[in-house]
């Protein structure tokens, strides 16, 4: 494949300078040329402000630094390959008023190991899209930067990665109103327990619709934010899964009114590593079922009036849900809530589950409560202060063939109700012979 090298500050166009460089360039389909920007040493900054067709192109190759900037509302194609930002050098994409990058394969940001190895892209503006046809990696092996805001918008037909190596580390930022459509999967330190991604959505026009899978902290650490009003849409096809490997970690932050995230599916924390879901201020979970600590360790914090909910009729709350798994709930703070509206809410089912209700928080569970169900589960409901309450309709159940335990102190409710209006539910404590139930 040819390449074309460019190693010198100039402008490609309607308004060119330094001709004899820039000529070479390829300015029109079909494209035959690699193009590369920024060469051995070199730093040169290239301005496209009309649309240009090429194989693929690659910024910052070598150890040497190089930016290039479409704007103008321009379209630049890689028709056949890649577009890598950050070789061994530090590359930096900008794309603004308006214009376009379509890759007919991906994008990579931070593409090699080495020291000081960066890639970014920065896009901006109501109008600027990135389509991607194929997988696309930021921090594939150095560190990546994915940055949109304003308007901006990212289409990734396959999956999006952050942190694509064990010494990847990949960023995402997306606020003001920018768009990630994610349908191919989005994955946060996919690769190796050194990795890292994480990914930020921040400001009430922010929005990020993932098909195929949510996955944050493969092997590595990843962390997704969403805050003052952003929101995420997982579609039918979507689980959400924190920390899947041992010695993972993920994390979800939703914080401020207007911040979610919504799925028809299970979201689970903690599959093998240890996951984190952390909600505040009025931030929401709208998920199919929840396991808190499947195989792995799994917390859940609830307060400022935020609120966790699983909606679906067959997959339920589960706190502490495998053999081996330990998972918490803490529910603290007037107007926070967890619910099961669709199923059971279980604290102990198979593995180790503790449950905290505080400072005026209610633990809601519309199909019944099970504490500490099978043999060797441990279970455990703590509902303490004023204004605090446990409202359990149709059933309860403590240490049904585990050990189960719910104590609710200081001026606390537990609320006991039955499937119809004006009914009181039943409870047992300890049914079966190995079961151990025990309320206070």
């Amino acid at each position: 494949m040819p390449t074309t090298h460019i190693s010198a500050p100039c402008r490609i166009g309607r308004k060119i300078t330094a001709l004899a460089i820039c000529a070479t360039f390829p300015a029109a389909t079909p494209a035959t040329a690699q193009v590369v920007i920024g060469g051995v040493n070199q730093g040169p900054a290239v301005t496209l402000n009309s649309s240009v067709s090429t194989t693929s192109f690659v910024v910052a190759p070598n150890p040497s630094a190089g930016t290039l900037t479409v704007t103008n509302g321009s379209t630049l194609t890689a028709t056949s390959d890649f577009a890598r930002v950050g070789g061994r050098g530090q590359g930096t994409l900008v794309l603004d008023s308006a214009s376009t990058l379509t890759i007919a394969n991906g994008v990579f940001l931070g593409t090699a190991q080495s020291a000081g190895s960066t890639g970014t892209l920065n896009a901006s503006g109501a109008g600027t899209t990135i389509h991607a046809t194929g997988f696309s990696g930021v921090g594939q092996a150095g560190t990546g930067t994915l940055n949109l805001a304003g308007g901006a918008v990212f289409n990734g037909t396959r999956q999006l990665s952050f942190g694509t190596s064990a010494t990847g580390i990949g960023h995402g930022y997306f606020t003001s109103g920018a768009t990630l459509n994610a349908s191919g999967g989005l994955h946060l330190a996919a690769v190796g327990s050194s990795s890292a991604g994480n990914l930020l959505l921040d400001g009430a026009n922010t929005r990020a619709n993932v098909s195929n899978w949510l996955i944050v902290g493969g092997e590595g650490a990843g962390a997704v934010t969403i805050q003052n009003g952003a929101r995420a849409t997982l579609d039918a096809s979507a689980n959400l899964v924190l920390a899947v490997s041992t010695g993972s970690t993920g994390t979800l932050t939703i914080d401020g009114a207007g911040s979610a995230l919504s799925t028809t599916r299970n979201s689970i924390v903690g599959q093998n590593g240890t996951g984190a879901i952390n909600l505040s201020h009025r931030g929401v979970l709208s998920t199919g079922g929840v396991e808190i600590g499947a195989d792995g360790v799994g917390n859940v914090s609830v307060s400022g009036g935020a609120s966790i909910k699983s909606t679906g009729t067959n997959n339920g709350f589960l706190v502490g849900s495998q053999n081996g798994g330990s998972g918490s709930l803490t529910i603290s703070g007037s107007d926070s809530t967890a619910e099961a509206l669709g199923s059971f809410f279980e604290i102990g089912f198979r593995g180790t589950g503790t449950a905290v209700v505080e400072n005026g928080g209610t633990l809601i569970a519309r199909h019944g409560l099970w504490v500490g169900e099978h043999s060797g589960a441990h279970g455990a409901l703590t509902v303490k202060d004023a204004g605090s309450s446990a409202q359990i309709t149709d059933y309860m159940s403590l240490g049904m063939s585990g050990s189960g335990t719910v104590s609710v102190e200081n001026g606390a409710k537990l609320e006991l109700r039955g499937a119809t209006p004006g009914s009181v539910s039943g409870a047992d404590l300890g049914r079966y012979a190995s079961g151990n139930g025990t309320l206070t």
